[in-house]
């Protein structure tokens, strides 16, 4: 009895440990030949920051597009330690639509994420250039997964709107406003201190609810991008609101995200919420967005999903 509860400990182990070799391998084979990737959360790529909420959502981050496949990568954000990481393959282009089905590699009980994409430029904080970089936590244990994209070049990275990402020139190949390197090594630059040299927009005193928070990205029915895309130009960064044009991304406004209260955009919970699809639009209690108790999402005739 013993033995065989030896044995199973040992084959559970070993399963765990096969698992994280299985996804780490055969992810390197299939995202080697990358030669285009469009970034469907731009917000969370570099932020160095753990992805957190919306919690119990599954959130697409990637589209690798390589000469014979797309593939997809997907976050299910975890309540506690319940997090999943998926690289699916895509039969056509829209990741939402895809990002539960079970065509690909699964990663289960992982927590933490964190995820960069280099540029050719230089490496930045000992990060090679032109790589996805998983950083992750599994059963007590951290990992990172490092993934070169041999044919991909700076050009060929996208955010969704078919628009080349704009870097500033002390940007240095990271796509994050959150990430900006100076000339001196552990030296930034601080957005308002440049803003008067860059043009940046936005400030301290913008309010959403007084109509004077910029809007810096806008898209149509036709996912297409309206105007100018000036969010690179954000002094504060910016945030992204509920999808209610575009199902696969939402309009962006300047500055720092306080969504959920009355008069502000609701929290962006997802269009496939505890596996289950939920009616795409704008329109009252729409449940993609969730607000404070007593609140409801609303659409204030501009497209955007607001706590009222």
């Amino acid at each position: 009895m013993l033995s065989r509860l030896v044995f199973l400990l040992f084959f559970i182990s070993c399963s765990k440990g096969s698992n994280l070799k299985l996804f780490e391998s055969e992810a390197y084979l299939n995202l080697a030949s990358t030669y285009k990737v469009t970034l469907l959360s731009k917000k969370v790529i570099n932020s160095g920051n753990p992805i957190k909420r919306p919690a119990s959502t599954w959130w697409p981050l990637i589209i690798f597009e390589t000469m014979d496949q797309k593939y997809c990568l997907v976050y299910k954000i975890p309540r506690k330690k319940n997090g999943e990481l998926k690289l699916i393959k895509l039969n056509g282009s829209d990741c939402r639509k895809e990002m539960l089905n079970h065509s690909g590699l699964h990663l289960k009980a992982i927590e933490g994420l964190k995820v960069y994409l280099t540029g050719k430029s230089k490496k930045i904080n000992n990060l090679p250039p032109l790589h996805l970089i998983l950083f992750f936590e599994k059963d007590g244990k951290k990992y990172e997964f490092k993934y070169p994209l041999l044919n991909l070049v700076e050009e060929e990275i996208r955010e969704l709107g078919n628009h080349k990402l704009k870097k500033t020139s002390y940007n240095r190949g990271r796509f994050s406003v959150g990430l900006k390197q100076s000339l001196i090594p552990g030296a930034v630059f601080l957005p308002h201190l440049e803003g008067k040299k860059r043009g940046l927009l936005g400030s301290k005193s913008d309010d959403f609810r007084e109509g004077t928070a910029i809007r810096c990205h806008e898209v149509n029915t036709k996912c297409e991008t309206v105007g100018e895309y000036i969010c690179d130009r954000c002094r504060f960064g910016w945030y992204e609101v509920v999808p209610t044009q575009c199902p696969q991304t939402g309009d962006k406004f300047c500055g720092v995200e306080n969504c959920g209260e009355k008069g502000l955009p609701a929290c962006y919970r997802g269009y496939a919420y505890q596996n289950r699809e939920i009616k795409f639009g704008c329109y009252k209690g729409n449940p993609a967005g969730f607000c404070q108790r007593g609140l409801t999402a609303m659409c204030d005739g501009k497209g955007v999903l607001v706590c009222n």
